[in-house]
């Protein structure tokens, strides 16, 4: 799923997460009702959940909107960020503030909140509300900087909104081939809700993707190149699994927390439906992983003939 497509879907998920939580915390539905909302878009993954449109939605408000350019790269072995000179702020006089990201390690995020405090005269308002898809490891980041801003900044509150649960992040000592250290989602070592947990074991693809979400930016953005990414992948998957079928369960275990993918069939009892699973050998799984690319090669074939 890419591009706008990919960008609905966020966006609906958005206003379900956010009007439950508006409908939970009473103090932010008033806050949100005394003055219209600021949101802060962190260029360019940020612009995918759609956050001024969601909030204008649950509001019946415009939002102000302001911009923060920002890269995010590995430096021997540490997450930095770079690129965050571009700033458009306009963010006086609000009573909430709301980011969305796809938030690996929480340090643009991190950057991003504490310009806002640093700001003379500061510009973060009482209520910060994050949407994230992220990791454990961006809210441990966030929970250090709550502390921080608890000293500093004492009247600012911070909610973390996750979408789909917490995921894990991707370590070079995982010792896979293909993958981003420090930058890709997998499912390991994550607290995930029941519901993508139960969607996921059913799904060989899901299970070995090389991250559960990708760069936002490319997927909405740029889907094209986001999809001969994916192929490229996929591609080099293939080739290795077809020489050592043994690999297929080990991306499993390194990636997951999740024994084995299972097919999930439903046998009529007295006119009900009876689910019984029964573990996927590695033949199977091959194939299908086979069929997925060849699946991302035809629409990236599709979307050449398209710009041309």
């Amino acid at each position: 799923m890419v591009g706008a497509a990919f960008q609905d879907l966020l966006r609906r998920c958005c206003v379900e997460a956010l009007g439950a939580l508006l409908r939970h915390d009473a103090s932010l539905a008033e806050a949100l009702a005394a003055t219209p909302a600021d949101v802060l878009y962190i260029l360019r993954g940020g612009l995918n959940f759609g956050l001024h449109g969601v909030l204008e939605e649950l509001s019946g408000r415009p939002c102000r909107v302001s911009f923060l350019s920002s890269q995010r790269s590995v430096e021997r072995g540490r997450p930095v960020v770079t690129g965050d000179d571009y700033r458009r702020f306009d963010l006086v006089g609000s009573g909430v503030l709301c980011i969305g990201d796809i938030a690996a390690t929480g340090r643009t995020l991190d950057n991003a909140i504490s310009l806002l405090a640093a700001a003379e005269p500061p510009l973060l308002p009482p209520r910060v509300v994050v949407v994230v898809i992220g990791t454990v490891d961006a809210v441990r980041r966030l929970d250090e900087l709550a502390a921080q801003l608890a000293l500093t900044n004492p009247a600012t509150r911070l909610t973390v909104v996750a979408l789909e649960g917490l995921f894990g992040l991707y370590r070079s000592s995982y010792g896979l081939a293909f993958h981003l250290d420090q930058t890709d989602f997998v499912r390991r070592d994550g607290v995930l809700a029941p519901e993508f947990r139960a969607d996921s074991v059913h799904d060989p693809i899901a299970l070995l993707e090389r991250c559960v979400v990708y760069d936002g930016g490319l997927r909405g953005f740029s889907p094209a190149e986001h999809l001969r990414g994916l192929l490229d992948y996929w591609a080099a998957l293939c080739t290795e699994f077809a020489a050592e079928p043994a690999l297929i369960q080990q991306h499993i275990k390194v990636k997951n927390d999740f024994s084995a993918i299972v097919a999930a069939d439903h046998a009529d009892d007295r006119g009900g439906s009876v689910p019984a699973a029964r573990p996927l050998d590695s033949t199977t799984v091959l194939a299908q992983c086979c069929a997925h690319r060849d699946r991302i090669k035809s629409m990236v074939d599709q979307m050449g003939e398209r710009q041309e």
